[in-house]
């Protein structure tokens, strides 16, 4: 039997990407934003900490968008196409996005070093690099992967799930 279609581990990182990762995304930093605001009242004072604040739920945002968007791209579209784009936002939204929220502090206040932030953060950028790049794996090796979005030319799966 030839499976095809969004479903099995597909559909978890499809799942992750639209619903799961964003979501995690807003609430990580939401709450870091609040504690820091509780922790540092006088911050709310500063114009540039409103700057700062505006800067960093821009990335955060776009780098859900992303997300979403690729995995919208997987779920709708049958093109190896969509695979591709799924990969670069796989990487966009995770490991580069957080290297640029990491630098953001270094760029618009001149604390610390733009490498020192990203090293201070070297666990949570490893983390995500492991789990972009097993993702990414599976949307390049996987038979499901290969049968759901068939290259231009090859026939459409004989079975799918849907």
């Amino acid at each position: 039997m030839r499976r095809a279609g969004v479903f099995g581990w597909l559909g978890v990182l499809v799942f992750a990407m639209l619903v799961l990762w964003p979501l995690l995304i807003m609430i990580g930093i939401r709450s870091q934003l609040l504690a820091a605001s509780l922790d540092f009242p006088q911050l709310q004072e500063r114009y540039t900490w409103y700057y700062f604040r505006t800067a960093v739920l821009f990335v955060v945002i776009t780098c859900a968008a992303i997300s979403m968007i690729g995995g919208a791209m997987l779920f709708k579209r049958r093109q190896k196409s969509s695979v591709f784009w799924a990969i670069a936002a796989l990487w966009i939204s995770g490991p580069i996005g957080h290297s640029f929220a990491f630098c953001l502090p270094a760029l618009m206040y001149g604390y610390g070093d733009v490498i020192s932030n990203i090293m201070r953060y070297s666990d949570v950028l490893l983390t995500g690099v492991i789990i972009r790049a097993g993702c990414t794996v599976y949307l390049l090796m996987s038979r499901r992967v290969r049968r759901t979005y068939p290259k231009k030319g090859d026939p459409l799966p004989l079975k799918t799930d849907d």
